[in-house]
């Protein structure tokens, strides 16, 4: 957390990657202020902590960001029995000076530091590939990062599997690099989480990439984007409750059988059974 004065402090779980930023790998059951660092305006913190196996095997479907490699099998730790369970997580933080100069810590898997190198960072360090330039806003994702500079230029940085970079590449970038799709389009805010990133403009107009798996980029779709691209559908927030009880309703008029027969299809054939049970439907 920034402190009124521009102090950082930080407490937790230091997660053998140096997400607090205090120079070691020992957790924090208390607030502790980060030193080595100039008075800060804002910082964010990256990473994730989700279940990525089910049974012994990785799931897509519990969480896009995991199955994309957002995270490395280094943070693999198993639950006691080692059958069930398994819990990826990796932190790391980046920071914005009252000046403008941008800090990073923490976890460095897919070069989410922007620091050119995977290794973990156990204290704040400047990044260098920004030294001089002034920098008004950053956000981290789950191995991602995204800042607008005072000149509205948006860089980005760490994994690009699912395009959450918003360069057009599924590559990963060890280094800022400018997002030039978003030119001339006077970015002031910046967003991300997980695998997808937002942008505003100064008119207010919302730009999303990356995972679109569960419609988070908000453009009427599942798809993702490799490039940002302007959200132009906004749903009437009056009435929005009695909107959505609506379309549960179409929904359920739509599944609703059409006969006295239900009809289910198992793996490419269909068989048929009375309504009255429908049990009868899925026994053999």
């Amino acid at each position: 957390m920034v402190t009124s004065e521009g102090e950082v402090w930080s407490f937790g779980s230091d997660g053998w990657d140096g997400r607090l930023g205090h120079g070691d790998r020992r957790g924090r059951i208390f607030p502790h202020r980060v030193l080595g660092l100039p008075r800060m305006r804002m910082v964010a913190c990256g990473g994730m902590a989700r279940s990525a196996l089910s049974n012994g095997r990785c799931d897509p479907a519990l969480n896009p960001d995991v199955f994309s490699g957002a995270l490395s099998s280094n943070h693999l730790h198993f639950t006691p029995r080692g059958v069930n369970l398994a819990v990826l997580h990796a932190g790391f933080c980046v920071g914005v000076s009252c000046g403008g100069e941008v800090f990073v810590w923490g976890d460095g898997a897919h070069g989410c530091l922007g620091l050119g190198h995977l290794a973990a960072c156990f204290a704040p360090r400047p990044l260098p590939a920004l030294a001089g330039i002034p920098v008004l806003e950053v956000a981290a994702g789950g191995a991602h990062c995204v800042l607008v500079t005072k000149d509205n230029v948006v860089m980005a940085w760490g994994l690009g599997k699912l395009g959450q970079l918003g360069t057009g590449s599924r590559s990963r970038q060890m280094m800022p690099v400018e997002v030039t799709a978003l030119r001339r389009r006077s970015i002031v805010r910046v967003a991300a989480a997980g695998s997808f990133s937002g942008f505003v403009s100064e008119d207010g107009s919302l730009y999303m990439c990356g995972c679109g798996w569960d419609g988070q980029l908000g453009l009427g779709d599942r798809e993702g984007r490799l490039y940002p691209e302007k959200v132009t559908a906004w749903k009437k927030t009056t009435g929005f409750l009695d909107e959505l009880e609506e379309e549960e309703e179409e929904e359920e008029k739509e599944m609703a059988p059409k006969s006295s027969t239900l009809f289910t299809r198992l793996r490419g054939w269909s068989r048929g059974c009375s309504t009255g049970d429908p049990r009868r439907a899925f026994s053999s």
